[in-house]
């Protein structure tokens, strides 16, 4: 199963007379934003419905229209006889009223409030629905098709920076030891500046670096980093949307980092942590347009 991107584009026109426009963004939820004539409106719920078993996330816009012939329609016009007849009624009187010997328009008639309303059945919305969802479904696939190469080149982006991560941090790993090392022969150099010949007392000296080692121990922050670092592989086995995954994930491993960074005593270390972060920011970056 395959990640796949946010961003996508996609239109297809069916036999049936519309055509389909989808075209989407990243955004933290599922926001669908759809654009019909106005005698489809009453299609709409199921419209939206048949999209949200497609999509999870993205801020998506989809456009149907008409092209060619299409005479399908959800909303039928219908005359309120009753209603036409009083306005006729009421225009005869005035006509009488006022000695007018003119005929009663049709165009001003039909122009009167609530002469003509519409007629929506399930029937005909099911039509409707027919008619629309070969070219939706046409369209959703391109559309999915853009989302899924995108996704692969996303993928392989973040796969890149993650191996950098790992890289560094078996770097982080081996140096991590030498700086108690090194923490050690300096103290010990001071010491030794200060008090002259004057042997420094062992137990002391080595009371202080054991305290130094503990205090800079960074081994959990690293295991802990290195099973973040195999949770984000194994997402692209999993697949589907696991972007919010990989992107909490993201926020745990600049947390360990963090943490290694306040710790280590070590000079390279200190750099190392630095580019990780760096290449964090670059995943947490690329992730937002993760499904």
């Amino acid at each position: 199963m395959t990640i796949k991107s946010m961003t996508g584009y996609g239109m297809a026109s069916a036999g049936t007379g519309f055509t389909a426009e989808i075209k989407s963004v990243n955004h933290k939820f599922l926001e669908i934003r759809l654009h019909l004539p106005a005698d489809l409106q009453p299609a709409e719920p199921m419209i939206l419905e048949h999209m949200r078993r497609i999509l999870k996330r993205g801020s998506v816009e989809v456009i149907l229209s008409r092209c060619g012939d299409s005479t399908v329609s959800v909303r039928k016009p219908r005359l309120n006889r009753e209603l036409a007849k009083r306005y006729i009624d009421m225009a005869l009187e005035l006509k009488k009223m006022s000695g007018d010997q003119g005929t009663v328009d049709l165009s001003t008639l039909l122009t009167m409030k609530d002469l003509i309303d519409y007629e929506v059945s399930e029937s005909d919305v099911t039509e409707v629905m027919n008619a629309i969802r070969p070219a939706l479904d046409a369209a959703c696939g391109r559309y999915d098709e853009m989302r899924t190469r995108e996704g692969e080149a996303v993928g392989a982006a973040l796969l890149r920076f993650l191996d950098n991560i790992e890289s560094k941090t078996a770097v982080i790993e081996t140096e991590a030891p030498k700086s108690i090392v090194a923490y050690r022969e300096k103290l010990a150099s001071r010491i030794a500046q200060i008090r002259g010949d004057v042997q420094p007392d062992s137990y002391r000296l080595e009371q202080e670096v054991a305290y130094c080692a503990e205090k800079c121990d960074v081994a959990e922050e690293i295991d802990r980093l290195k099973s973040h670092i195999s949770q984000f592989r194994s997402l692209f086995a999993e697949g589907g949307q696991c972007g919010k995954k990989m992107d909490f994930i993201i926020q745990e491993m600049n947390r360990e980092t963090n943490t290694i960074g306040s710790k280590t005593q070590s000079t390279i270390n200190s750099c190392l942590v630095i580019e990780v972060k760096g290449e964090l920011d670059r995943m947490r970056e690329q992730v937002q347009n993760i499904e």
